[in-house]
């Protein structure tokens, strides 16, 4: 697809994560989702997060149904950034016509499947790191 990294090398994108969100913005979009147009904005604003995994909460099982259709479906993301930037980043989160955009709290379902305190990385410490989740239905 071959997003517009605008921030690649003043940001130290990955590689890994370049190909995440490449995958990402080449997937199919439905209701009010846009893949290729929140992966953008993500470039764009690269400075509000440090890493971004898209997802779908209906689980693995949509994915191994879909692959051999040449398919993926995504209807989450689970964007990690810090408490300082959280704001910003949400509010931009709110331009993508998402159903629901909030950070994901100790004990929410999310935080079992993620294990928070080894997503964050620091377990048992005081952590500046959050994780938004983006979710359209």
């Amino acid at each position: 697809m071959g997003l517009k990294m605008v921030s690649e090398t003043e940001h130290g994108i990955s590689p890994a994560q370049r190909r995440v969100l490449d995958l990402f913005a080449s997937c199919e979009g439905y209701n009010e989702l846009s893949p290729s147009k929140v992966a953008q904005s993500l470039m764009d604003n690269q400075h509000l997060w440090r890493s971004v995994m898209p997802n779908s909460d209906g689980g693995l099982g949509l994915f191994l149904r879909d692959l051999p259709g040449d398919y993926t479906h995504y209807d989450t993301l689970y964007i990690l950034t810090d408490k300082r930037r959280a704001v910003r980043l949400i509010a931009l989160a709110h331009t993508w016509s998402a159903d629901e955009v909030g950070l994901v709290s100790k004990g929410d379902w999310a935080d079992k499947w993620l294990n928070l305190d080894l997503s964050l990385g620091h377990p048992g410490r005081a952590n500046p790191n959050v994780i938004l989740r983006v979710w359209w239905d």
